[in-house]
């Protein structure tokens, strides 16, 4: 497990990258909108995982999600949702 403290203003896709990267994940890594950069994903497949981030709404590229996969992101948003 990894953790760095960021200020509140900052974007979390700015430090994923180097939080993703030593962890050498595998199989599915499912994301929200707002991890979706370029970094991240490369870091993410270079880990020899798969990224299922969907693209935000204002890029030209659109990312194809599996919805399934992608479903099982809000039940374990919804997990630490009622910890908090």
């Amino acid at each position: 497990m990894r953790l760095v403290l960021t200020p509140g203003q900052a974007s979390d896709k700015t430090t994923a990258p180097s939080l993703v990267g030593p962890l050498g994940l595998k199989g599915d890594v499912v994301a929200d909108r707002g991890y979706f950069a370029q970094a991240v994903i490369a870091a993410i497949e270079a880990s020899g995982a798969t990224a299922h981030i969907p693209s935000q709404s204002n890029v030209r590229l659109v990312r194809t999600v599996d919805r399934t996969i992608y479903r099982e992101r809000n039940r374990i948003e919804r997990f630490f949702n009622r910890l908090k």
